[in-house]
């Protein structure tokens, strides 16, 4: 009778070493643009922060019965911006005029290397030196006044249009080619 040796099953060590080198290859190759990702862009979190804004004012007025307004408030210059929304009929601080706690629904702040290049509120230009407070309406029907930003990010030079549908008050990302529009 003859005996057979037995073999053993599983990975020889080359083996293992070719597949976790295999495995390091694409980690190195895919982290990173899986990290690019989910960290959220100055610019990205601009546009995603005021399309927010304007449908919390959108839904405050549509959910209340009341008028929303969204404030648009800072100093361009220094560009500290800050987008407000704030119910209809609320209280207001009679020196500032600016919205109490209890009238303002949400607000949030511009990153710091994002700017306002262009705004425009029923088609008048809300960035003229000593303007007041921009201030845009929202209505309890879903309707809202005209509303148009162009967002600015220096390092990169990147623009985004942001403009206001009058007739559902939906804010909606415009392609960049309406910019020059905008301009003339």
């Amino acid at each position: 009778m003859r005996i057979r040796p037995q073999r053993r099953s599983g990975f020889t060590l080359v083996e293992i070493i070719i597949v976790v080198m295999l495995i390091g290859m694409i980690m190195a190759w895919g982290v990173p643009t899986f990290v690019q990702t989910f960290k959220r862009q100055p610019m990205q979190q601009a546009v995603n922060d005021l399309l927010e804004i304007c449908a919390s004012a959108r839904a405050s007025a549509i959910m209340t019965g009341v008028p929303a307004e969204m404030i648009v408030t800072g100093d361009a210059a220094a560009n500290r911006i800050t987008f407000s929304v704030q119910r209809g009929g609320a209280a207001t601080d009679p020196l500032s005029g600016a919205p109490t706690a209890s009238g303002e629904v949400s607000s949030t702040v511009l990153p710091e290397s994002i700017e306002l290049e262009l705004m425009f509120v029923n088609l008048q230009d809300a960035l003229l030196p000593d303007s007041p407070p921009a201030r845009v309406k929202f209505y309890p029907d879903g309707t809202c006044q005209e509303f148009a930003v162009v967002l600015l990010e220096r390092s990169t030079n990147k623009r985004r249009l942001i403009r206001l549908d009058v007739i559902t008050g939906h804010a909606d990302l415009k392609p960049e080619d309406q910019i020059a529009k905008m301009k003339k």
